[in-house]
């Protein structure tokens, strides 16, 4: 799909969805699609995540989106990749918690995944504990970091691994 096309969808949506709020930016990285939860960072400094299941496989190193508002919520469009999916903004007061916090840092030193009760120590000095059972083996160094408030409590998105992990502050 070339520029114009895709902006002229763009366009399209927002004359669909009369009070539409059209958002054009890129995708800060990697993007391999979506499955579960996935967290998409932008390069406008947005921070989205996936709001309902669908899993959708598709690579493309910092794609174009549209990001437009419909009656239901937020969707997404990424540029070559035919299906959309409805997102939710993480990194804002504008979000549905409104004491939403959003923490981006690097775990200090070597990283290798998660097993049960994990501490994690950040860049920042922050210390980060895993608060829900799970498993997860991936070997990394110092790899960036999202953690985010949900209703849930704390989630934490480390770069490079699709899963997220609950966790709890230590310090």
């Amino acid at each position: 799909m070339n520029k114009i096309l895709f902006f002229a969808l763009a366009i399209f949506a927002f004359s669909v969805h009369s009070n539409a709020q059209v958002i054009k930016t890129q995708i800060d990285g990697d993007f391999e699609g979506w499955e579960g939860e996935t967290i998409f960072k932008m390069m406008n400094g947005q921070i989205w995540q996936q709001s309902s299941y669908a899993y959708m496989y598709h690579y493309a190193y910092s794609p174009e989106v549209i990001i437009y508002k419909t009656s239901s919520g937020y969707v997404m469009k990424v540029k070559d990749v035919e299906e959309t999916i409805n997102i939710v903004q993480i990194n804002t007061s504008n979000s549905s918690n409104t004491n939403s916090q959003v923490i981006e840092t690097q775990i200090d030193g070597d990283f290798e995944g998660w097993e049960g009760e994990t501490i994690f120590k950040m860049m920042n000095g922050q210390i980060w504990q895993q608060s829900s059972y799970a498993y997860m083996y991936h070997h990394a160094y110092s790899p960036e970091v999202i953690i985010y408030e949900t209703s849930r409590g704390y989630m934490m998105k480390v770069d490079g691994v699709e899963e997220t992990i609950n966790v709890i502050k230590l310090n």
